[in-house]
C-alpha cells in the first residue's frame, strides 16, 4: 500500500465544491467519521491544519471504513492556505457557536466554501477568526438548552449536508 501524496495550496485553490479544514482536531474516530462522511459528499480536499491527528493514525484509517486516501489532502498551516483561497474567492465558514455567528441554515449560495471544524475542547483558535471569513452556527430546531455543543464530526456531517445544498 502506497501513501498517497499531498495536494498543494494552489491546486486546491483551483478546484470547486466544498473543502473541510480541521484546527487542532485530535481525536482520531471524529477525523475518520470526518473523512468518511466527506467521501460521501464529494468534497474537493481536507486541509489538516497544525495540532490535528495523523491523517493516517490506525483509528483514524479504520474510521473512515475504506475512505482513506480517496480524497484529495494536505497538512499545512491554516492561515497561509486560506490567503491561497480567499484570493481564488473561496468562502471560509468557521463552525463557531459564538454570539457574533450566523445561522449556517441563513447562507443562500456559495461557489466555492471551506467549512473549518475546530479543537473539540477549545474550538477554532481566534487568529483564524477574521472579518472577512465567516462565523456560522447550526442552529437547534428547539429551544435547546441542555447540551452546550455538538460532537465535531456530528457538526462537520451537518454543516456538510447544509452547505452541500447551497453549491
Amino acid at each position: 500500500c502506497e501513501m498517497p501524496s499531498e495536494i498543494s495550496a494552489e491546486e486546491l485553490a483551483e478546484r470547486s465544491g466544498l473543502i473541510i479544514a480541521l484546527d487542532g482536531l485530535q481525536d482520531p474516530g471524529n477525523l475518520g467519521t470526518i473523512i468518511r462522511t466527506a467521501g460521501w459528499f464529494g468534497i474537493s480536499g481536507i486541509i489538516s491544519g497544525k495540532g490535528t491527528v495523523d491523517m493516517f493514525h490506525p483509528k483514524v484509517v479504520r474510521g473512515t471504513a475504506g475512505a482513506t486516501g480517496s480524497i484529495p489532502f494536505m497538512n499545512a498551516e491554516l492561515s497561509e492556505v486560506f490567503d491561497t483561497l480567499e484570493r481564488e474567492n473561496w468562502q471560509i465558514f468557521l463552525l463557531d457557536a459564538g454570539p457574533q455567528s450566523q445561522p449556517l441554515h441563513k447562507i443562500s449560495s456559495i461557489k466555492k466554501g471551506v467549512i473549518v471544524v475546530g479543537n473539540e475542547g477549545h474550538g477554532i483558535r481566534d487568529e483564524l477568526l477574521t472579518e472577512n471569513r465567516n462565523s456560522v452556527q447550526i442552529s437547534s430546531p428547539v429551544d435547546q438548552q441542555n447540551v452546550e455543543s455538538l460532537n465535531a464530526a456530528i457538526a462537520a456531517s451537518i454543516a456538510l449536508y447544509d452547505l452541500s445544498k447551497k453549491i
